[in-house]
């Protein structure tokens, strides 16, 4: 099993899996978060100052970048004060995960400018954060209509698409949004993403190839880039990109769980146990790194230590199947057949498709 990146989107919301911040980011999100407040309180000046200050410690600071460019509409007085005071509370909402007041706050905002391209945007990925990629599809059709050249929007309209698994239609606005600016690297992370979905991995790599020269501090890059090469056989490439991504981030556990995902398909057990272990300590709640140390500990005959793994994920996440169809197996080799139909059950309930030799060999030691 393998732990993908989610797909990104633009403004608001930055859907990634957890990973430490560096100081620069973390220095940065503490400019952003103070031009934020600024805003709110109608200071647009020291607001600018501040996303300025974001983004000369981390330039890929994406929705420093954005907010930015609405401060310096408000400040030209190309939209109304009124409008950048809402957008602003909208994403101080935001922060506090108060998505439905933050929709509100950007809705008023449209109202009081509707023809304002970024203020659509905005909504849209607050839609795209509570899963409501439908509306968010609407809005950055909105924005682009007003606005043609509104990469972002381009950009969040095609990760609402890859969310949605509509990867062809992805990828057309992927494209769009690189024609306009050719230097964006979420555009090329994303259309990496939805490559891989549709198993060109050659074309992702490229694409991945393009964010890395672009940020090489991107430590999913390189994780993608990774599981892109592992598809293609190019096993010791893929231990490459994971190594390069702990060098720059040790405490990246998504790194960690898809090394020792490809050791164990190189047969190295005792180095992909390592690595599930690691990414444990850095997230003790990883389900799927408990199931995958166990399944390791399963190939060395470790039954008691898988069946405390499998354990574990399903006392984490109640309906892993997979966790549940190993514990399975894992009982078939200790000759314990009832625990084993338990957990062929329980994996049958929540709708996985248990191996037919897998249930005959079970059927067959059981005498059932």
């Amino acid at each position: 099993m393998k732990v993908l990146a989610r797909i990104r989107v633009a403004v608001l919301i930055v859907l990634l899996l957890s990973a430490s911040i560096s100081y620069a980011q973390s220095s940065s999100q503490k400019s952003h978060h103070r031009g934020v407040k600024y805003a709110v309180e109608g200071k647009f000046v020291e607001a600018r100052k501040k996303f300025e200050e974001a983004l000369k410690t981390d330039r890929f600071n994406l929705r420093a970048q954005v907010r930015l460019k609405v401060i310096k509409d408000a400040i030209a007085q190309r939209i109304k004060k009124e409008t950048t005071v809402h957008l602003f509370k909208g994403a101080a909402y935001a922060y506090k995960g108060m998505s439905g007041e933050a929709i509100a706050e950007y809705s008023k905002a449209i109202n009081v400018d509707p023809k304002y391209a970024l203020g659509y945007n905005i909504r849209g990925a607050a839609y795209s954060s509570k899963g409501e990629y439908d509306r968010a599809i609407a809005d950055f059709n909105r924005a682009v209509e007003i606005d043609p050249k509104l990469s972002v929007a381009y950009i969040n309209r095609g990760a609402a698409y890859g969310l949605k698994g509509r990867h062809d239609r992805a990828i057309v606005d992927l494209n769009k949004a690189i024609k306009i600016n050719p230097e964006f690297a979420i555009a090329y992370f994303n259309r990496g993403l939805s490559y891989n979905s549709k198993g060109q991995y050659d074309r992702a790599i490229a694409d991945f190839n393009r964010v890395i020269k672009l940020n090489p501090g991107d430590v999913e890059a390189y994780v993608l880039r990774g599981l892109a090469n592992e598809e293609k056989g190019r096993l010791d490439q893929a231990i490459a990109d994971f190594n390069k991504a702990i060098e720059i981030n040790p405490d990246f556990a998504m790194a960690y769980f898809n090394r020792g995902s490809t050791y164990g398909i190189k047969g190295q057990h005792d180095q992909a146990i390592s690595d599930f272990s690691k990414a444990i300590d850095i997230e003790p709640r990883n389900a799927a790194a408990y199931n995958n140390r166990g399944a390791a500990y399963i190939r060395k005959n470790q039954y008691d230590f898988a069946i405390d793994d499998f354990n574990m994920a399903v006392e984490i996440d109640p309906e892993y199947t997979v966790a549940y169809n190993y514990r399975a197996i894992t009982y078939y080799y200790m000759e314990e057949y009832d625990k084993a139909w338990k957990d062929v059950h329980k994996a049958q309930s929540l709708g996985y498709q248990v191996h037919p030799k897998f249930l005959k060999a079970l059927r067959e030691a059981s005498g059932r």
